[in-house]
């Protein structure tokens, strides 16, 4: 489990990440892990909890990476990108725009 994220609910499916970058997902209705503890290749604590919008999920290391991820049965990593600050703050969706908080900074992409 997760020590600080919470888990998401997307797409009838659990999403977890925890530290060390490891993600994990289950079919909401059954309990059944899909994959479990696979790596998003960005090392380090999470504070931040994982959000979903348009099929992709997006989680942010305390380091400052952030990983954006396909939503399914298996763990495809799309992009990732430093923001080179750390960040303790969940990402927000608004209009087809993803907010991110870093330490000084408010990082906005489309």
């Amino acid at each position: 489990m997760p020590y600080v994220p919470s888990p998401l609910l997307y797409q009838g499916r659990l999403y977890l990440v925890k530290n060390g970058g490891l993600a994990s997902c289950l079919d909401a209705k059954t309990g059944q892990f899909l994959y479990q503890e696979e790596r998003l290749g960005a090392l380090g604590d999470y504070y931040s909890s994982p959000v979903a919008a348009a099929g992709k999920i997006c989680v942010a290391s305390q380091n400052g990476v952030v990983v954006v991820y396909r939503a399914g049965d298996t763990l495809e990593v799309l992009a990732r990108k430093a923001l080179e600050e750390p960040v303790l703050a969940t990402p927000a969706i608004v209009d087809r725009t993803l907010y991110l908080r870093t330490r000084s900074q408010l990082h906005a992409f489309r």
